[in-house]
């Protein structure tokens, strides 16, 4: 990473605690009435003070405590049957950046952890932006990239995700760094197999969605140096996958010398994923509230929250695939057939891998790949709209994602007045785009020059 992106990567940081404040406000305060999370996290209020400056902050406060534990002290997870014992990275970087905001308040309070999780999610965030910012050719203007960020950030995972403990906004990472590999195929070429095979094995980690990352990279890596598939699975694949994995095995033997069992809760207790093997070897698998352990009624159940989960973000969704049609109908998608292609595999990827996990809460997993998918596909088809009705567009998506409730919503979405103004505006503008799309079409079937 040169200067220059460094300096974008801090702009966008600084825009993303920006955008933050806005979206905080609005959630907590302006609409407040759309802000109740319905499962575990409540709403409390929070006495804080910066340096000599007293504030009271509305945040939502987990359930889940044993994330603040880990935050406050390491050491705590690895002991016996603690839930989250293989995201070590995750509860060590969260610790190091609360370490730091602890520096800024006087007492040594909850929120410091709140504020540090917090922050640690927008360097996600940011991170993941700027993948997909450079997946892309063309360069936008900073006027552009500051509305399209704000409407990244509306990604309902980051939007709610942000204010909680839970790591669920590195899935988005993950999914952006499928698609920057994918777009990005001739950069890998140079790239030391061994060391990112190292680097994977500690962002597993963090978060286990990485493997998908990993073997992404495995499998270019394959088709780059073209060698025999039997010699490649059976020398360099293995050894990789032997250094992807040597930190989970350090970590279990240091768990291990501290006197203490290894304890994956999310095999070992939900038998997430793992179930495959025991459904299909005939052994028990979970039962109850959004357990789907048996094939093929995972797929089911993970058909009907994709269902959901369409109606969930309908007219986003509405108003992209009918703009890409009109885009194709006039033979103006044909410069973006490569990017389109590389995020349907990257989508199929993410999506078919969260169908096999067996516990289906509402909507949550297919968000993971349902938003940035639709985002990608934002950036895709905007520059095919009139400069001016850009920002309308821009205007109109956020506000259809801020009327959004948690998606723990049992009624999934309101249909209310924002609800058809959203749909009104989004029929008129696709009017707009349609007479831009055909004159642009028109332009370029006449200029002699055009290839």
């Amino acid at each position: 990473m040169n200067l220059k992106s460094i300096n974008k990567f801090l702009l966008l940081f600084f825009f993303s605690l920006l955008y933050t404040s806005c979206i905080y406000y609005l959630n907590f305060f302006l609409l407040k009435d759309y802000s109740e999370y319905y499962i575990c996290n409540e709403l409390r209020t929070f006495g804080i003070n910066i340096l000599d400056l007293k504030i009271d902050l509305i945040l939502p406060y987990t359930c889940d405590s044993e994330y603040f534990l880990g935050f406050r002290d390491i050491s705590v997870i690895i002991k016996n049957e603690f839930s989250y014992q293989f995201r070590p990275v995750y509860f060590l970087l969260v610790g190091l950046v609360s370490k730091i905001v602890s520096l800024f308040f006087i007492d040594d309070s909850l929120i410091i952890f709140i504020i540090g999780s917090l922050i640690f999610h927008l360097l996600i965030a940011n991170l993941s932006f700027w993948l997909i910012l450079k997946s892309f050719k063309e360069k936008f203007n900073n006027l552009t990239i500051s509305f399209m960020y704000f409407i990244f950030l509306l990604n309902p995972i980051f939007k709610w995700g942000i204010f909680d403990p839970s790591h669920q906004t590195l899935t988005v990472l993950n999914f952006c760094l499928v698609f920057y590999m994918l777009r990005n195929k001739n950069k890998i070429t140079n790239t030391n197999t061994y060391i990112f095979s190292l680097i994977f094995g500690i962002l597993f980690l963090l978060n286990k969605i990485f493997v998908l990352s990993f073997i992404v990279y495995s499998v270019i890596k394959f088709f780059q140096i073209k060698n025999d598939f039997v010699i490649y699975l059976s020398k360099t694949f293995s050894l990789k996958i032997f250094i992807f994995y040597f930190p989970t095995i350090l970590y279990k033997r240091i768990i291990e010398f501290f006197g203490f069992t290894p304890y994956d809760s999310s095999t070992e207790f939900w038998q997430h994923f793992i179930w495959v093997k025991n459904f299909l070897f005939g052994n028990e698998t979970a039962d109850g509230t959004w357990y789907c352990q048996s094939i093929p009624d995972n797929f089911l159940c993970y058909f009907k929250d994709s269902v959901l989960t369409l109606n969930y973000l309908i007219l986003p969704i509405a108003y992209l695939l009918i703009k890409l049609a009109i885009l194709f109908y006039f033979k103006l998608a044909k410069d973006s057939i490569q990017i389109l292609l590389a995020l349907i595999i990257t989508f199929m990827i993410n999506f078919s891998f969260w169908s096999l996990m067996g516990w289906y809460p509402p909507l949550r997993l297919n968000l993971y790949s349902f938003f940035p998918a639709i985002f990608v596909l934002f950036l895709v088809t905007f520059k095919h709209s009139p400069t001016r009705l850009k920002y309308i567009l821009c205007s109109n998506i956020a506000i259809y994602l801020l009327s959004l409730r948690h998606w723990n919503y049992p009624l999934v979405i309101d249909y209310n007045f924002i609800f058809y103004l959203n749909l009104i505006i989004f029929a008129i503008i696709l009017i707009f785009d349609f007479k831009y799309i055909k004159k642009e079409s028109s332009l370029i079937l006449n200029n002699p020059f055009s290839t």
